[in-house]
């Protein structure tokens, strides 16, 4: 459990990281930031990179999907 615990402590650590989504409160205090931890946190760089690129595509195709089909639709998909 107390590995479980560590893995997560790094993930949202590293979510923090690379993306602008706070780790606030007590929340904050237990992820508790030390250069230390964002070295071991590294490991999950790729995971949070597949995640927002997931994110992104979907919702990309999500507005891709709602516009007419026109030769500017992929355009004004990804301004917005």
């Amino acid at each position: 459990m107390k590995r479980l615990a560590k893995s997560v402590r790094y993930f949202l650590l590293a979510l923090q990281f690379f993306t602008r989504i706070p780790v606030t409160g007590r929340l904050g205090k237990w992820v508790d930031y030390s250069p230390e931890a964002l070295r071991k946190s590294s490991a999950y760089f790729p995971a949070i990179g597949w995640i927002v690129g997931a994110v992104t595509a979907f919702t990309y195709w999500i507005i891709a999907f709602n516009l007419p089909d026109l030769p500017a639709t992929p355009l004004v998909a990804a301004l917005l």
